[in-house]
């Protein structure tokens, strides 16, 4: 059992192994420091080492990472900082910042098998949506679902202007109230690859 300190009042929150059988390498968001961190045991003794892989601009919280399907990109959404960002992690002890978009208080992500398209909604927790999001506020800031189109092959990133689902209507099935766009999923018939998150 190995433990790590990754800063006061923060903690990991998501975590992202990288795809290829017996990879010892991962990265993992601690949304109170603005950083993104990164293990691995490349000596393959069972002793991992952690290190600061990404630091984000001061009060940047990252709120959701994931990997695109060949661990090529890195994509951290940032609610404070209101933007998605893509990091080119071929090398992953180098991360290179390859692209950046904005999304009003950017939450979790959803990437598509072919890695040509990034799903993005804005919500975080429904008390604290309601104080940001007031009511009769819809796309002046985009409050819903994005889609952000990709450059695979180059690194880089649009967001499709022809794409946007308003979620200022939508209510919950079994409570007053709006509901919050939270996770996305894909329609079970969309087939993923092992450890899709």
């Amino acid at each position: 059992l190995q433990s790590v300190k990754i800063g006061a009042g923060t903690g990991a929150l998501e975590v992202r192994w990288t795809s290829d059988e017996g990879s010892t390498i991962g990265f993992t968001n601690a949304p109170g420091t603005s950083e993104i961190w990164r293990w691995s045991d490349l000596d393959l003794d069972g002793v991992y080492d952690f290190d600061v892989a990404i630091t984000l601009p001061p009060l940047s919280v990252p709120t959701d990472i994931l990997l695109s399907g060949d661990d090529r990109y890195l994509y951290i959404s940032n609610w404070a900082g209101n933007s998605v960002m893509q990091y080119d992690i071929r090398d992953p002890f180098n991360p290179i910042l390859t692209g950046q978009v904005t999304v009003p208080y950017a939450q979790m992500m959803r990437i598509s098998p072919d890695n040509r398209r990034l799903y993005v909604t804005n919500s975080l927790l429904s008390t604290w949506d309601d104080d940001e999001f007031p009511a009769g506020v819809t796309r002046n800031t985009g409050y819903g679902l994005w889609k952000i189109d990709l450059d695979h092959v180059n690194g880089g990133m649009t967001i499709d202007p022809n794409f946007f689902v308003d979620f200022d209507n939508v209510q919950k099935k079994n409570s007053i109230g709006p509901a919050r766009p939270h996770q996305v999923f894909f329609d079970p018939s969309v087939r993923q690859g092992f450890g899709s998150h």
